[in-house]
Formats: structure tokens, C-alpha cells, sequence
């Protein structure tokens, strides 16, 4: 079905005939505003004790959806007189009310000129002189708590010869201006606030006239409502509240501040934490009875009294324990893990009193940052602790204290956190190079863990950090050792062959591996144990450059005669090279080289060099 379709049978039949009474009578009383109206859904509001929401809608099926937000169940007055409002809005569609021609200019132009004469001007000037400039009007404010939500209301009373307090009406932004509201500075202040906000409020309220509405200074508002300052400026005021659907009542706005109290109780072999109201000099434990109205400050209201709480501040903590029926209960062993979770919750941890069921005891270490290593599918997890003495916990820019049970479990100790020094270590850790991960954890990739594992390891060593779980690690492990480099050359025709030996503790690494070295960039070799190891830089580039001027062959390099000063740099570089007696001959002509000797062409050999020939031949008996 769609909204078209619904009918006064229909609700009937929906409702009953005591509840359908009643709709019908808050439908002709004018209290229906309707927000938002399609054929298959509206939204309206209903002034009743409170401004409550009522949503009607059609499902998939064509079954009507009837919603409100009042503590009714089923089907209330309050649909009932939305539902009235929407066939009456749909029968004017079909039969629209045709208005009255508008009257001709003349008759318009008759009345004005009657306004303007002398009689009539005289009239208004004498009813305009008998108000007097005595204030004779009054602001009203009250509270009404409701089960879900609390209204803050202002009106205006007129105040009678005798002192007391007759007719109210509706007080405006303009009454503030005219001179006749006896109102204190901060009732003025609440009364603006009010008026303005209620203007910006989904749920303000409206008052009907049988011409139109117009909006009232209500604010329906939630419990812990972000406008505590306003009851600190009505203490010297007379306030009016009513809980539920109770009388009025003169509410008292206490001068003495109150304090809530976090309570453990024993309950078997469980514990049980129950805010408590300290008040001036009793305690008061804290129901459902109780209701929280505003916080920063925060305002509970106990019997008539309403109180501001000087050591809390938030509404969160206390909310739960406003509900009928509500316990928390910690296994005796959790407590550590409850007040942990709870740490950094200033309005309860600071508030919370243990004495009746545990020694607590404080207690100050060092801290000692613990890096753990652990291989996944993405790399590399890294995990940063704090040790403090014998305990240990994740690191935490955020905790001021932790919480664990001594070793025999009779005392709850609470270890002094130092933030800052943490905050300072995660700091470090993050610009070491590490990935954040979709759910906050720290991890490292393949190649970019070898890097880090071989050169960032060390340097958080060196700054004091433990390292954990290194030697565990398979498919990414890796040796900080430094290799023993030497080379051996054998002299050959007219070349040199260079054998460089690279020793990692026993592992010699490849001509090969050596190069794929070089071709990468990386100063990182895997060696056949698996594991990663890293070659100087300094000793990579030269290593780059006898392979580039030689000529690399399986496991040897050969260098010509001619480049000779190649192997010599590259021994003065390693002071580990080991020679035939050619090789160290020819190095000793070259140091004391003094110029290329002639000698004589052998007399078997037919023919005559010419000069670059005969200078090549003796070259190559240098």
C-alpha cells in the first residue's frame, strides 16, 4: 500500500478505539508538523509531553511501518495523529479549498485612509501610554526528564500585585529588549542560549495558535549534553523539574560540588565496580534513579538536588550504570586487562578505589625498548615492548601506568610508565623504515628487510634496544660479519689472472653471486646457506672496477699487463694479495722503471720491423 491508500478504518483497526481517541485529539489539537512526506514514506513530529519523531513508511511487500519514538509500544497516539494529519492532506489534493476573490484596491485604500485619521491615531497613543514601564514580567525556566532524553523550556510569567506569578506566555528574543522582564544576567545568558540554539534544534519545540505555530524556547536534549555551563549561571534562580511524568518540583542547584567514586566490591570470585556519589559527607550509590544531564561540566541530578561533579567531567563512564538492572563484574584474574582498557580513561582510572578487595602497589623501573622480529606472509613483523623490571608491554605514547599481579598474585602492581621516553622509541622505529599495515601493525617487506635487519639492527643496538626473534627468522635471515678479502695472481703470457677470494666465516662467495651483486646495485649477497650477507660499498666499487677493465673467466679475472696498476690499487686496498715470482719480477722492473731496454732480433728471424714493431717487440721482452 502507499500513503494514498491509508484510512481512518485502517487506523482504527490498528490502534484501538481508547488510543485512536486520544490521536484524534492530539490531530485536532493542530500538534502534527509534518518534515518530510513521499508516497511511500513520512516524517513528522508530535508535541506531547515531549516532541517526539513518527516515521510511517511502506516496505517492499506494501505492509505499512509504523515508528515512534516515544517509551509506547505498538502502535501510539502519536501515529495515529500523523496518520490523521496525512488523510487530511491527501482529501485537500483531491478537493482543494477554492479561496475568496481579493477585495478591490478601493476597499483596500478605504482602510488606510481610516487608520490615518486624527480619532484613530489619538486612540492608539492612549492605549500605548497606559503600559507601564514597570517590569511586570518574569522568565520561567524548567527541566523536564524524560526516559531517553531531558527538555530545557523558558517562558515568561506575569507577575501579579501580590508577588506571585499568574498568566505565562510565550517569551521571545524581543522581550530581552524591552524593559518590562525582571531577569538576573545569567538568566539572561540561558535565556538567549536557549533561544537561539532552539532555532538549530531537530527536536525544538512548537506552540499553535489556530492561525499558525510559531517556535517556543524548548531544547529537547540528550543526557550529557554539551551546555553544562548554563545550570553554574541559574544558581541564584528558581528552576522548575519534573522526572517522568511527576510533579513539578522547586529544583535546588547545589553550591557544594559532589565527587564519584569507582568502587570495587567482592562478589565471590568476581569483582564488582559501582560508582558512588560522595556528597556532603554521605555516599549514594548510582541507579537508574540518578540522571546525568550535561557534561564539561558535569551535572547529576540526585532527588531535587542537582550537583556538579568537580572530578569527572565525561557522561560516558557513568551512562551504563544509569540503566535499570546494570552490573559490571570483572573476574578477579582480568582486572589487570580491565584496568588497562580503562587507562586511558581519566574520569574512571583516576576515580577508581581497590582497597576493599587488593593491595595495589606502585612501583618505578627503567625502561628497556624490546624490538621483536617475526616472519609472515608479508615479510617481517616488528613489534615494539617496553620492558620495565620483570614486565613487559606494547609500547604506548599514551599509558601512564600499567597494571599486572606480582608473582604470588596477593598484590596488584602498578607500574610507572614513562610516555614521552616511548613515544620517543616508536618515533625511531617509524623512521627507521617500517610499514603500517590496514590494522596498525608494523611490518617490513622482503627486500626491504634485508636492508633493515642488516643495517638498522645494529644502530638500535647501539641506542640500547633489545632485539628478539632474529635468530628465528628462515626464509629472511641474515650475517653481520665482515668478510676476509684476499686474491691470488698467477702471471700468464701477457696477462694476469686475478683469483679474488670473498670468506663470510667459511662460505666463499661465486664469481657469480659476486656479479649478480654488481649488476643489482645492492650491496647484498645470499650465500648458499641462505642467508644475506653485505660487502662494503667502498670494496663493491672496486671490486666493479677490476671487473669491468678485466675480463671476468669462471672463478678468475684476467687483467692485461698494460693494466697492471689495477691489481696493485686493488692490493693496497685489501693488504692480502699473494703473487707468482713473474708477477712480483715485473712489478719490480715497473717501480724501478727507467726505460724499455733494446734487444736483438733473433737471427732465425727473416725480415726487418719497423720502428713501432721493433718498440712492441721489446715491450714484450720488458
Amino acid at each position: 500500500m502507499s500513503m494514498v491508500s491509508l484510512n481512518k478504518e485502517l487506523l482504527r483497526e490498528m490502534a484501538g478505539p481508547r488510543i485512536y481517541s486520544r490521536g484524534r485529539g492530539y490531530y485536532l489539537g493542530d500538534r502534527v508538523e509534518i518534515i518530510k512526506m513521499d508516497e511511500n514514506l513520512v516524517e513528522a513530529q508530535v508535541r506531547g509531553t515531549f516532541m517526539y519523531v513518527v516515521r510511517l513508511r511502506t516496505d517492499r511487500k506494501g505492509t505499512l511501518v509504523t515508528e515512534c519514538d516515544c517509551p509506547y509500544d505498538d502502535v501510539c497516539k502519536h501515529i495515529v495523529a500523523v496518520g490523521l494529519k496525512i488523510i487530511s492532506l491527501e482529501e485537500e489534493k483531491k478537493n482543494p479549498v477554492v479561496l475568496p476573490p481579493k477585495p478591490p484596491v478601493w476597499e483596500k485604500r478605504k482602510k488606510a485612509r481610516v487608520r490615518r485619521m486624527a480619532a484613530w491615531e489619538t486612540y492608539t497613543s492612549e492605549v500605548v501610554n497606559r503600559h507601564s514601564p514597570e517590569r511586570r514580567w518574569q522568565p520561567v525556566i524548567s527541566v523536564e526528564i524524560g526516559h531517553q532524553n531531558w527538555l530545557l523550556t523558558v517562558e515568561k510569567a506575569y507577575i501579579k500585585k501580590d508577588g506571585s506569578l499568574g498568566r505565562r506566555a510565550r517569551l521571545t528574543a524581543q522581550d530581552l529588549d524591552k524593559g518590562d522582564l525582571v531577569i538576573t544576567p545569567g538568566q539572561e545568558l540561558v535565556v538567549s542560549y536557549i533561544l537561539a540554539n532552539s532555532l538549530n534544534n531537530v527536536y525544538s519545540s512548537y506552540w499553535y495558535t489556530p492561525r499558525s505555530f510559531q517556535m517556543n524556547g524548548y531544547l529537547n536534549l540528550p543526557f550529557g549534553a554539551s551546555c553544562g555551563h548554563l545550570f553554574g549561571l541559574l544558581r541564584t534562580s528558581q528552576v522548575a523539574c519534573k522526572v517522568h511524568h511527576g510533579s513539578f518540583f522547586n529544583l535546588k542547584i547545589s553550591d557544594t560540588p559532589g565527587q564519584i567514586v569507582f568502587r570495587a566490591e567482592e562478589k565471590g570470585k568476581q569483582i564488582q565496580c559501582v560508582p558512588w556519589l560522595l556528597y556532603e559527607g554521605e555516599e549514594y550509590k548510582i541507579s537508574e534513579q540518578h540522571a546525568v544531564l550535561t557534561e564539561n561540566p558535569l551535572w547529576l541530578l540526585h532527588e531535587e538536588t542537582l550537583i556538579q561533579i568537580e572530578n569527572v567531567t565525561s557522561y560516558a563512564p557513568l551512562a551504563p550504570f544509569l540503566q535499570d538492572e546494570f552490573t559490571l563484574q570483572i573476574p578477579r584474574k582480568d582486572i589487570p586487562v580491565f584496568l588497562q582498557r580503562v587507562a586511558s580513561v581519566p574520569d574512571i582510572i583516576s576515580n577508581i578505589d581497590l582497597q576493599n578487595v587488593m593491595e595495589v602497589q606502585e612501583v618505578s623501573y627503567e625502561p628497556v625498548p624490546r624490538i621483536k622480529l617475526e616472519e609472515n606472509s608479508k615479510g617481517v613483523s616488528v613489534e615494539l615492548n617496553m620492558v620495565y623490571g620483570e614486565h613487559e608491554f606494547s609500547a604506548s605514547a599514551d599509558e601512564q601506568f600499567s597494571y599486572v599481579f606480582s608473582d604470588s598474585d596477593d598484590r596488584l602492581l602498578k607500574v610507572t610508565r614513562e610516555p614521552e621516553f616511548e613515544e620517543e622509541a616508536l618515533d625511531s622505529l617509524s623512521e627507521s623504515g617500517v610499514v603500517e599495515d590496514d590494522e596498525g601493525g608494523l611490518y617490513l617487506q622482503d627486500e626491504q628487510a634485508i636492508r633493515w635487519l642488516l643495517e638498522k639492527v645494529p644502530e638500535f643496538q647501539e641506542k640500547g634496544f633489545l632485539i628478539e626473534g632474529e635468530e628465528s627468522l628462515e626464509q629472511l635471515k641474515v650475517k653481520r660479519i665482515t668478510p676476509k678479502i684476499s686474491a691470488e695472481v698467477n702471471s700468464k703470457i701477457d696477462w694476469f689472472d686475478v683469483k679474488l677470494i670473498i670468506d663470510f666465516d667459511g662460505i666463499i662467495v661465486t664469481m657469480e653471486q659476486l656479479q649478480k651483486a654488481l649488476d643489482s646495485g645492492l650491496p647484498y649477497i645470499t650465500l648458499s646457506d641462505g642467508s644475506t650477507v653485505q660487502i662494503p660499498e667502498q670494496w663493491l666499487d672496486h671490486f666493479g672496477t677490476l671487473m669491468k677493465l678485466g675480463q671476468v673467466e669462471q672463478e678468475n679475472v684476467r687483467v692485461s699487463r698494460t693494466q697492471v696498476r689495477l691489481i696493485e690499487m686493488f692490493a693496497e686496498e685489501i693488504g692480502a694479495v699473494t703473487a707468482d715470482a713473474e708477477y712480483a719480477t715485473f712489478i719490480e722492473k715497473l717501480r724501478n722503471f727507467e726505460g724499455i731496454a733494446e734487444h736483438e732480433v733473433p737471427e732465425e728471424f727473416k725480415g726487418k720491423l719497423r720502428p713501432y714493431q721493433k718498440a712492441g717487440y721489446d715491450w714484450l721482452l720488458f
